[in-house]
C-alpha cells in the first residue's frame, strides 16, 4: 500500500497495475523463450537443472517409499 500509495492518488486505475504485472511476467517469458531456443548455453543450463530436478525428485521418491 505505501509502496503503490502515490499511484493511486494519482488517480491511475488498478486495472493498470494488473496489466503491467502481466505485460512484465509476458516479457520475461518470450525473453526466457527467445534465450533457450537460441543461446545454446541457456538451453545446456536448462536441461541440466531439469535433469538434476528430475533425479532430486526420483531420490525422494524411491527413500519414502
Amino acid at each position: 500500500m505505501i509502496r503503490h500509495g502515490g499511484q493511486q492518488s494519482a488517480g491511475y486505475h488498478p486495472g493498470w497495475g494488473a496489466f503491467h504485472g502481466l505485460m512484465w511476467i509476458g516479457f520475461v517469458v518470450l525473453l526466457f523463450w527467445v534465450s533457450y531456443t537460441y543461446l545454446p548455453g541457456v538451453r545446456e543450463v536448462v536441461d541440466s537443472l531439469m535433469w538434476a530436478a528430475n533425479l532430486t525428485a526420483t531420490t525422494i521418491s524411491e527413500t519414502i517409499v
